[in-house]
């Protein structure tokens, strides 16, 4: 999960760095278009302005989709973990009953033997006897 999230902070902060950088090219290239625009190729600086607008677009586009495919991961990769939470849960729970078990086992079996040990000790003092 956390590497989903370091994912889709840095495509964010790098979404954010290429439309600033795109846009501030934008704006520079807009500027000498009108200027091209102004004294000869007004209709050529339009489409070379469309175009780049176009390419904007279809970029933030990409990054947007990227950025929802990545959120897609994170839920996924929540849930899976919420799973293994579940489990490891479940784990220590019959890890805890199976501790419990075993050393009520292991008392029954020390009794048992403190038993024989008695019986073994009277069977011997009587056949002495």
């Amino acid at each position: 999960r956390e590497v989903a999230e370091e994912e889709i902070s840095t495509l964010q902060a790098k979404a954010e760095a290429m439309q600033i950088r795109l846009t501030a090219q934008w704006e520079a290239e807009r500027a000498t278009l009108k200027e091209d625009t102004e004294h000869r190729f007004t209709h050529q600086a339009a489409q070379e302005r469309q175009g780049l607008q176009e390419a904007m677009a279809l970029r933030a586009k990409d990054l947007n989709q990227t950025i929802a495919d990545l959120r897609k991961v994170l839920v996924k990769r929540e849930a899976s973990a919420k799973k293994y939470k579940e489990l490891a849960r479940t784990l220590k729970d019959k890890l805890t009953q199976t501790e419990a078990n075993f050393q009520e086992a292991r008392g029954a079996m020390e009794d048992l033997h403190r038993e024989v040990q008695g019986t073994v000790r009277l069977s011997t003092s009587w056949q002495q006897e």
